[in-house]
């Protein structure tokens, strides 16, 4: 898409837009507050229930819904339309919406989630929480904060302020939205850095490049040679070992509890840590590590080959002792083994349950689960305690996995 198709798109998306403006800052903190929610639909249960199987919101008016986020979820009416209700169960976005299903495989946000305030709708573009058009545009939007929003056509990615106005007339390969307010861009050249303002801080010649953290990055020159810089793009440190793509973040270089999992670069067959200044730690290497979550990770010891949880300081909460095929530390101080039988471990004292074929993330006092064999159009749905406890039965649930969102406090979906 040339330059003047796109002045054609933003002047369709200002003739429609009304300005996002400054973030509301209670989203968060109201919807941390209260029970996690989990969804569970054309089963045994028809509604969201709480931590102990007891359903809080009766969902059999509605034809189908998605999980809480930011305290609103969506629902569809009998006509087809989406609207959307609050954590007590009432309407607070009438149904005005079409079919959720305005979703790509490159887009960063889930239809119908909210994400600092605001959701995409299909047809539509931005909503905030009360349901009025913020943000429109025949785009596919990718992902926006406050001060951006990124959009893409067949492939190519362009760069808008919240009001709608095109920030650039670039055309970019990639565009990702950093937590510290820069812009990731990809073009022809390479990767490199955009300000909020869409004016190029560092030029475009990484061969990889990740998002800052703490003021810094990691970059990959044309050399194959990795690289420390700051905001500036000032070369601080040159690195000997390169980040993992095997991680959680599936190749994004994000530190967990200040420590990062990295290749070896001693072996290149293994994983060590690093600290935020970009020192390994703990002395020791792993065949496989995971991130860490609460202060703690899940390893696989590089001589025995089983698994393990380790603290922050590196020392073994839980020796090495399962043999298993992936291992993962959850919230509030528990993890999940991928074993058979799967099993639950409390890292505080080391007990261990066994558990059914369970997902990977704990939430609070509760643990959704996909038992036995399964394929998800047949999975059965559980929910048990921490300890192990069937808290609900499984239900032949609709095709849907659950995960815990600290942010909000909530049970969400995974197809």
């Amino acid at each position: 898409m040339k330059t003047s198709t796109l002045k054609i798109l933003a002047l369709a998306a200002v003739l429609s837009v009304v300005t996002i403006g400054c973030k509301s800052g209670s989203n968060d903190e109201n919807t941390r507050k209260g029970e996690p929610l989990a969804l569970f639909t054309e089963g045994e249960v028809n509604g969201f229930v709480d931590t102990k199987g007891n359903v809080v919101i009766d969902l059999s008016d509605y034809t189908d819904a998605k999980p809480f986020s930011e305290g609103l979820a969506a629902v569809q009416g009998s006509d087809g339309k989406w609207g959307f209700i609050d954590t007590k169960g009432k309407l607070v976005i009438p149904f005005s919406f079409e079919h959720s299903d305005y979703s790509s495989p490159d887009a960063t946000r889930e239809p119908l989630m909210f994400h600092k305030g605001y959701a995409r709708v299909r047809k539509v573009g931005l909503i905030d929480r009360k349901g009025n058009v913020v943000f429109s545009t025949p785009l596919t939007i990718d992902d926006w904060n406050s001060d951006v929003v990124n959009a893409y056509e067949s492939g190519s990615h362009f760069l808008f302020d919240t009001k709608g106005q095109p920030l650039s007339d670039q055309e970019y390969d990639e565009l990702i939205i950093c937590a510290n307010g820069m812009i990731l861009c990809q073009t022809s050249d390479g990767y490199g850095y955009l300000d909020k303002t869409g004016a190029v801080v560092i030029a475009p010649q990484y061969r990889a490049a990740f998002c800052f953290e703490d003021g810094f990055a990691t970059v990959v020159d044309k050399d194959g040679k990795s690289m420390l810089i700051d905001e500036k793009g000032n070369v601080k440190k040159e690195l000997d070992f390169r980040p993992s793509f095997h991680g959680a973040d599936q190749g994004l270089h994000r530190f967990h509890d200040g420590l990062a999992v990295v290749s070896d670069p001693q072996s290149g067959m293994a994983y060590i840590y690093i600290n935020s200044q970009y020192e390994p730690q703990f002395g020791k290497k792993f065949s496989e590590a995971g991130d860490f979550c609460d202060g703690y990770a899940a390893v696989q010891d590089y001589d025995s080959e089983k698994w393990g949880f380790i603290d922050t300081k590196g020392n073994y909460v839980v020796e090495p002792q399962f043999s298993a095929r992936n291992a993962v530390a959850c919230e509030g101080g528990y993890g999940i083994v991928y074993s058979s039988p799967c099993l639950l471990v409390n890292l505080k004292n080391g007990s261990v349950n066994q558990i059914p074929d369970a997902s990977d993330v704990v939430a609070k006092r509760m643990i959704v689960s996909l038992p036995g064999e399964h394929s998800y159009s047949r999975a059965r749905k559980a929910i048990l305690s921490v300890d192990g406890e069937e808290i609900m039965a499984p239900t032949n649930s609709k095709a849907f996995g659950f995960f815990y969102s600290e942010s909000d406090n909530s049970i969400s979906m995974f197809h």
